[in-house]
């Protein structure tokens, strides 16, 4: 049974090794300790029997969200935590009164375009040369509420 919680400053090595694992351009040890402390972004993860196999990254702003990243550990994926730590973001959008929650994608992460189209999230957009190492554009994705 997984369980998504708040992020605790004990998950932060965890989280800074599955966002070194997953993204060219990870978040940092510094950037997640402030974003904890930030009364405006959010940092959950996602536990399965007590072991930590996702988190996400996410902000809210007046009518939507934004989420800045779903990351799920290598030898877990394809098995149901993405999801879940992305139903969990769009229902707390719900909870603040948020209209659409938005994200952005590596054009080529096929893997991840799947999952959230299966959400119900769209493309509205493009983004040229929006990601480094390498150098890819990035896809602007929305989810109606």
């Amino acid at each position: 049974m997984f369980t998504v919680r708040k992020a605790e400053k004990k998950d932060v090595k965890g989280i800074v090794k599955r966002e070194n694992e997953c993204f060219s351009t990870p978040e940092t040890e510094e950037s997640i300790y402030s974003f904890l402390k930030s009364q405006t972004f959010f940092v959950d993860v996602i536990e399965d029997e007590g072991e930590i196999t996702g988190h996400s990254i996410y902000f809210f702003v007046p009518d939507n969200a934004e989420i800045i990243s779903v990351a799920v550990t290598t030898d877990k994926r394809r098995m149901g935590y993405g999801r879940e730590l992305v139903y969990h973001v769009i229902n707390r959008a719900k909870e603040k009164g948020c209209k659409e929650v938005f994200l952005e994608v590596r054009k080529s992460n096929e893997g991840a375009i799947a999952l959230y189209t299966s959400i119900g999230f769209r493309q509205v957009g493009e983004r040229k040369n929006l990601y480094s190492k390498p150098v890819e554009d990035g896809l602007i994705m929305q989810y109606t509420i």
